[in-house]
């Protein structure tokens, strides 16, 4: 499994759910942390999830499957934009 890092890096207008630019969490071997007291919009995480899977076999997926080029990802109102970062 891989570690996984998503951060808030751009919100359009205000998210519902008190997240903020900055804010960040973890995934790894199937657990969430996150950092610095930062809270989780459970409705983001239903976008994220099914990502979190592809990562953990990005490097056997063709390089051109869409994941590979993927840099950010809105939440499922379009407001709040995550970044993904892998720290292998």
């Amino acid at each position: 499994m891989v570690k996984i890092k998503i951060n808030v890096e751009k919100i359009d207008g205000k998210c519902s759910n008190g997240m903020e630019v900055g804010d960040s969490f973890l995934v790894e071997n199937n657990r969430l942390s996150t950092l610095e007291n930062t809270s989780v919009c459970i409705w983001a995480l239903n976008g994220l999830i099914p990502l979190f899977l592809l990562l953990n076999v990005k490097n056997n997926l063709p390089k051109d499957y869409w994941v590979n080029n993927l840099s950010t990802i809105p939440c499922v109102h379009n407001t709040v934009h995550f970044s993904i970062e892998i720290l292998e």
